[in-house]
């Protein structure tokens, strides 16, 4: 499964987030984008990198495509568990050939979704821990 078109032209550029992301450090996936070189329904795995994760999508930051547009959607693969991804949002980054891809998970295994749902939850307790020991007073 690579690249998925449902023919859907009602899609607006950019969608609004859904729900907080919180920072991790880059954390390695990989998803299979449509060829940059080819036309036609060929993709390749490409690595990614995770900058920041939520429960409905995540940042991260892959080699410029000109063939992915907002509304997008791919298979992705993190940690050996898998879903598809659609595309929310694009913007270049500060690394040449590479941008940022704002995604939200368009259908999830089991697996990824209980890993992902695990790391985000751990995120909000360890923030949650930091801010409460900010607002001590001693």
């Amino acid at each position: 499964m690579g690249l998925i078109d449902d023919g859907d032209v009602r899609r607006p550029d950019t969608f609004p987030r859904i729900t907080p992301r919180y920072q991790i450090p880059p954390l390695r996936a990989t998803w299979h984008a449509p060829s940059r070189r080819r036309i036609g329904g060929r993709t390749h795995a490409t690595e990614v990198r995770l900058v920041d994760i939520s429960i409905a999508g995540a940042l991260l930051i892959a080699p410029s495509n000109p063939r992915l547009e907002t509304g997008s959607r791919l298979k992705i693969e993190f940690a050996d568990t898998d879903g598809v991804a659609e595309i929310r949002n694009i913007r270049d980054s500060e690394h040449d050939g590479f941008c940022y891809y704002g995604v939200n998970y368009f259908r999830m295994s089991d697996e990824m979704r209980h890993l992902v749902h695990g790391v985000v939850a751990k995120i909000r307790v360890e923030n949650d821990l930091a801010t409460s020991w900010e607002r001590r007073d001693f």
